[in-house]
């Protein structure tokens, strides 16, 4: 199975039930993967917009099916590499 890492964007569609059907076809038997950014920008959201229990209890279940990158030096330091190479 391949990975695919979605933005805040990507990952608020999928919460929202909102995503394109062309972009739900090349998800479709890939594993989810969200940085712990997307966490944070996701669970502040919930905050502004005083999300009731349902509507928290489905962005409770969406993390429980989506791999989590957590945060290290190694990640950032790695992450910042390949942005370097991308752009040589």
């Amino acid at each position: 199975m391949s990975f695919v890492v979605l933005d805040t964007d990507v990952a608020s569609a999928i919460l929202r039930e909102r995503v394109p059907t062309s972009l739900n076809r090349q998800l479709t038997r890939r594993s989810l993967v969200i940085t712990f950014v997307t966490v944070g920008e996701l669970t502040r959201w919930t905050l502004v917009r005083h999300w009731g229990p349902q509507r928290m209890a489905g962005m409770r279940a969406f993390f429980a099916h989506v791999v989590v990158l957590p945060y290290s030096p190694k990640v950032a330091t790695a992450s910042r590499r390949d942005s370097e190479t991308r752009r040589h």
